[in-house]
């Protein structure tokens, strides 16, 4: 039984997840985020880290991880917590920015065109 368990606790590595940090700054995608976060008088910030946006990266897919909202610590513990004020503001962020990229226009009486 121990062999057993020793066996499936061996490290196991991930598939390479490249970066694309060198010329993720002429992205579109990046463009209509920053864009989205100035009208929302959201504070944004790039960071280099490996996300689930590497994967669209070597599929050669534009991505970016972008935040929901709220805010929280100790991820991937125990004593990982989540407070979600702000979440709306995220939210928000995450539609807009996808109206956009999807070439559809909001008026503001809430009716769209594409």
């Amino acid at each position: 039984m121990a062999a057993k368990l020793r066996e499936q606790t061996e490290p196991q590595h991930l598939p390479f997840r490249p970066a694309r940090c060198g010329w993720i700054a002429r992205l579109r995608l990046l463009d209509v985020v920053r864009a989205t976060d100035k009208h929302l008088g959201i504070q944004s910030r790039l960071e280099r880290s490996s996300t689930d946006a590497n994967i669209p990266f070597s599929l050669g897919i534009d991505a970016v991880a972008i935040a929901g909202g709220g805010s929280g610590g100790d991820a991937h513990t125990p004593n990982e917590w989540y407070d979600p004020q702000g979440r709306d503001l995220g939210l928000k962020r995450i539609l807009l920015a996808t109206l956009v990229m999807s070439g559809i226009s909001v008026s503001p009486t809430g009716t769209g065109t594409v």
